[in-house]
């Protein structure tokens, strides 16, 4: 569950409960299910820790993703072995 389904699905009293469950305020959060603003990690954390519907992914997909195996989406440009210019090339010649 993100926060803005959160927002729409909730009443104001339960809101304010989770809100200070969270130590956050209920406006902040409600910044934050509006895309305004984006809740810290440590934040993000304690959400999830109080209310198992929520998952770090879906608070904060930019720091862990959106279920994605960080070894997939690894930003490791390096070309595979073996796979270097060639002796023949212009480019092998220069470089070396």
């Amino acid at each position: 569950m993100d926060l803005r389904t959160y927002f729409q699905t909730t009443k104001p009293a339960e809101r304010e409960e989770f809100a200070n469950t969270v130590g956050a305020k209920v406006d902040y959060l409600y910044l934050c299910s509006r895309g305004t603003r984006k809740p810290g990690p440590e934040l993000c954390k304690r959400i999830v820790a109080h209310d198992a519907r929520f998952t770090l992914g879906e608070l904060r997909p930019d720091i862990w993703g959106d279920g994605i195996d960080s070894y997939a989406a690894s930003d490791d440009t390096q070309p595979p072995v073996g796979s270097g210019p060639k002796k023949k090339d212009k480019l092998a010649r220069i470089s070396a």
